[in-house]
């Protein structure tokens, strides 16, 4: 049996329900146009920010003479250092190392290896390293698959932070020095 009182709305229902579809485009619109809003300012906030990190980046470069690339394997920073009239900075004191250090968060690809002979770690120059900062233990060259040299290292609890080995294929930020003679 149909019970036609469940079927029946009394007429203050159907005006709340009318009320509330004729609202739901407007509602739509406005919410739509806030995204648009919202996305428009994310994007002007996101192009200045760009704009900032490059003022920053142009003015470490110009004033330090450093700057950081973005994650990559130690030959691809090599090749973007080098196509932005750079290096890989080669380290050659501890006060430059404490400099780096300070100015630079994290782990990054420096200018040093031993991929010509293992065992003989070389400056990007062809310079034999003097000085080093290597961690408790570095280099290892673990599983012999660790030529290309970083610094930052996770396990530095030091003031100063210490280098370790790691397959130049590793993905890592990269410290670029400016040559002396630009």
């Amino acid at each position: 049996m149909h019970d036609s009182s469940r079927d029946a709305v009394s007429p203050e229902c159907q005006h709340t329900n009318f009320n509330v579809n004729e609202q739901e485009p407007q509602l739509s619109v406005q919410l739509s146009v806030k995204l648009n809003n919202m996305t428009k300012e994310r994007d002007q906030l996101q192009a200045k920010r760009d704009e900032m990190q490059k003022i920053f980046d142009d003015t470490i470069q110009h004033h330090v003479g450093y700057f950081v690339t973005k994650r990559m394997s130690w030959n691809k920073a090599r090749q973007e250092c080098r196509l932005r009239g750079a290096d890989l900075v080669i380290i050659n004191s501890r006060e430059e190392q404490e400099s780096i250090s300070q100015m630079f968060i994290g782990e990054a690809w420096i200018g040093l290896s031993d991929s010509a002979e293992e065992g003989k770690w070389m400056w990007v120059d062809g310079t034999e390293v003097t000085t080093g900062f290597w961690w408790q233990g570095e280099p290892n060259n673990y599983e012999q698959k660790e030529d290309c040299a970083a610094t930052g290292s996770n396990y530095a609890k030091a003031e100063v932070t210490t280098w370790a080995d790691y397959p130049c294929e590793t993905e890592l930020n990269a410290i670029c020095e400016k040559k002396a003679n630009d």
